[in-house]
């Protein structure tokens, strides 16, 4: 004889469930099942259920419930197919129930891949002021194909990347004003490479940056930074005087201007 489940009891739940009470002869079980499921089998109390039907009943609830899932996380953001999959996958879901909601997802245009890169490059483009690398870095992290990253990289206008990357430059003028030349430009160039621009792009953006600036009192400057310094070192000594001069120069100041001050100090 095949074993047979009786509906006891039906009882709603928050959130769109039910608390379904199963009598499975020696002994009760408790499911929470989602509500399309019971609409679908149309469940009632003293419903009787084989075990073909009871196998179908747990793998639409399975479906429906990762569905919800599924329409919640894209909700919250956009998906790639690949990288959906991998959100269901820790689910613990089967790979036959995943496949189901990918394309029921598919059907109701939730999950459209071309509207979903669209998204993400604009957005990216309306975003602060960051390079291809890192947008190239994002889709590839979302699932899309090198191939088609690479042809939406080409579709923007080079023209776009580097007012972008002048633009980065031009704001980190306040952040290193009281910075010599050379190390402005130094620091600035290194900020615009881990922002994404390339070599030749960010070389452009900072001496065009540069030029337009305000040229820095670099005499003015040493002599804060000297003032600050000098007490931190025996001038007197060669080896921390050294010291102090190769500080200096690491700041980008020149060596005859940091002999010049250390001179007029009446240590050398």
């Amino acid at each position: 004889m095949k074993p047979v489940r009786t509906i006891l009891e039906m009882k709603p739940l928050p959130k769109g469930f039910f608390r379904i009470s199963i009598d499975q002869g020696p002994s009760t079980e408790q499911h929470k099942m989602h509500q399309e499921t019971v609409f679908k089998h149309r469940l009632s109390t003293g419903q009787m259920l084989e075990e073909r039907a009871w196998k179908k009943l747990l793998e639409d609830d399975a479906y429906f419930t990762l569905l919800d899932y599924a329409l919640a996380r894209i909700a919250e953001r956009d998906y790639t197919k690949k990288s959906l999959k991998e959100k269901l996958t820790l689910r613990k879901a089967k790979p036959s129930v995943i496949t189901r909601v990918i394309k029921q997802l598919e059907d109701m245009a939730v999950l459209d891949e071309a509207r979903t890169l669209d998204r993400m490059r604009e957005d990216f483009l309306q975003g602060p002021p960051k390079g291809g690398k890192l947008l190239k870095q994002q889709l590839l992290k979302a699932g899309f194909d090198v191939e088609t990253v690479k042809a939406t990289l080409e579709g923007i206008d080079p023209a776009v990347w580097a007012e972008r990357c002048e633009a980065y430059c031009q704001s980190l003028l306040t952040r290193y004003k009281h910075e010599t030349h050379l190390a402005r430009k130094r620091k600035m160039m290194t900020a615009a490479y881990t922002k994404g621009f390339d070599q030749e792009m960010v070389e452009t953006a900072v001496d065009i940056v540069l030029k337009r600036a305000t040229p820095v009192d670099e005499e003015a400057l040493l002599a804060t930074r000297f003032k600050q310094l000098k007490d931190r070192y025996n001038l007197k000594d060669a080896k921390t005087r050294n010291a102090l001069i190769r500080t200096l120069l690491r700041q980008g100041f020149a060596y005859s201007a940091i002999i010049k001050m250390i001179e007029s100090e009446g240590n050398v």
